[in-house]
């Protein structure tokens, strides 16, 4: 069992529950070897089959729309940061099937987010280290 699904089930068994559940996120880098977190067709079976199992829990604790809210957007995050980081290494039909997926689950609504992490993610992959760490420090001084 992942410990995302060890903590689900005590949070379900009421040792400790938050109304903001946020899940951990963990990105490996595998050259050239195909791993769950980067074969689309596994993320997207992985992401939806862990949607689909905790659902119910989900409603439970924060309602469905609090439970619609949180599935939107642990899809977005997830198959998004992968479909963002397929189309920077130049591929273009897995984002589209990634890109596909989300809206098709998501809605419309799930465009602008994609296109806002694709802005971000080029920004950043383009920018100095210096730079970003300078931008980061002006950002936590002023708010």
């Amino acid at each position: 069992m992942d410990p995302f699904s060890k903590l689900i089930k005590l949070l379900d068994a009421g040792i400790r529950k938050q109304e903001k559940l946020q899940p951990l996120a963990v990105t490996y880098h595998h050259k050239g070897k195909r791993s769950m977190v980067s074969d689309t067709s596994n993320r997207i079976r992985g992401v939806e089959q862990f949607l689909d199992k905790w659902a119910p829990v989900l409603e439970n604790w924060v309602g469905r729309e609090g439970r619609e809210h949180f599935v939107k957007g642990y899809r977005l995050r997830v198959l998004g940061n992968l479909a963002v980081q397929k189309l920077l290494t130049r591929s273009i039909r897995e984002p589209a099937r990634l890109g596909n997926h989300l809206i098709r689950k998501n809605g419309v609504s799930a465009v602008l987010p994609l296109i806002k992490q694709v802005i971000r993610r080029s920004v950043r992959s383009c920018t100095p280290r210096v730079i970003l760490v300078w931008m980061t420090s002006v950002k936590n001084t002023h708010g």
